[in-house]
């Protein structure tokens, strides 16, 4: 196999290419989808979320400070249950949808727009448990589980430092009032988490990177391979040279027919 590898030092057609991404096989990286969701939730959640906390906490002190509205009567259960849906889904939704979009942007930016309804058919050969288990003991499986300690060590990292270094005001909490706990808490979490964001996109970007090198390093073409896609593409060499005789035979009829004529 690394023989083969060694001989593969010409670059890919464009016909290779295109049949490649026929058969689905394209530099994508998952991480790189979650990683771009994950920061765009928390970007939008700071930027569009005062509205729903706000509507949160005026549904909590109605609840705990007002006039309990829960009885027996299961019609004013379901009507301030719907209440509370509609007042959840005005701003959930669209939060919602952009996470889609984002996701699906993401996902896009990596393969472009990329239609494969043979890999949407069932493939009984991904649930052989051999199949899986040489995926998981490949050097790709041991890839994939150093990416995953990495980013463990990453995430516990950032948020034993920032939390390090909240100290003093997470011990200030104590003493402050609920609004104020809360709104202190809020901040040092999202804080946290926007860091955390960040870094798994860097290395979202790094598998990226990765994922690319390596398929156009499958996609390079030995000399075999690149005589083999050019005879397909002009024809075999003999059938060309025959084609090139009837041809020319056809042309010494013609002009011995128009010198006797």
């Amino acid at each position: 196999m690394s023989d083969l590898a060694d001989q593969r030092n010409l670059d890919p057609t464009p016909r290779r290419r295109q049949k490649a991404r026929e058969q689905g096989r394209v530099a994508h990286s998952r991480d790189l989808v979650s990683a771009a969701t994950f920061l765009l939730g928390l970007v939008l959640l700071l930027a569009f979320g005062g509205g729903l906390v706000g509507f949160l906490s005026q549904y909590m002190a109605g609840q705990l400070g007002g006039r309990a509205w829960v009885s027996l009567d299961v019609a004013s259960v379901q009507f301030h249950l719907a209440d509370v849906a509609r007042g959840l889904s005005r701003y959930l939704l669209p939060l919602v949808g952009l996470l889609a979009f984002g996701a699906v942007a993401a996902s896009l930016a990596q393969t472009g727009f990329l239609l494969l309804p043979k890999r949407v058919a069932p493939d009984l050969g991904r649930l052989d448990p051999l199949r899986g288990l040489q995926r998981l003991f490949s050097g790709e499986g041991a890839a994939r589980l150093g990416l995953g300690l990495l980013k463990i060590a990453v995430i516990g990292s950032i948020v034993g430092l920032d939390l390090h270094a909240q100290r003093d005001a997470i011990l200030s909490m104590g003493e402050s009032s609920l609004s104020r706990m809360a709104a202190t808490a809020s901040g040092i979490v999202l804080g946290t988490l926007l860091k955390v964001a960040m870094a798994l996109l860097v290395l979202a970007v790094f598998d990226y990177g990765v994922r690319r090198w390596k398929h156009e390093r499958e996609l390079m073409m030995t000399s075999q391979e690149f005589r083999e896609e050019m005879r397909e593409l002009e024809g075999d060499p003999a059938i060309r040279s025959r084609r090139r005789r009837v041809q020319r035979q056809l042309a010494e009829g013609r002009e011995r027919q128009d010198g006797s004529g």
